[in-house]
């Protein structure tokens, strides 16, 4: 789960914000495995003038799914620079 979080946290990059996170550990992943992480975005949104985006996100190894979850990041608004 948290090799899921960072793959999260590195794609947002340093100005966005991961919000809300989980995930259900449904099967095992053993060392030397190869699994991928990834996800897909549900929904956009904008609250309080900060951009919101939703994630369906999961954790697999090869097509079974190890970890299925959601995800809420926040990230800066285009042409919102420091």
């Amino acid at each position: 789960a948290a090799l899921l979080a960072r793959t999260i946290t590195d794609w947002i990059g340093g100005r966005g914000r991961l919000v809300e996170y989980s995930v259900q550990n449904r099967a095992v992943a053993l060392a030397g495995q190869e699994l991928t992480f990834g996800g897909s975005v549900a929904a956009k949104r904008l609250s309080d003038n900060i951009g919101l985006v939703d994630l369906e996100i999961a954790g697999r190894r090869g097509d079974v799914v190890l970890m299925p979850g959601t995800a809420t990041v926040a990230l800066p608004l285009r042409g919102d620079r420091p």
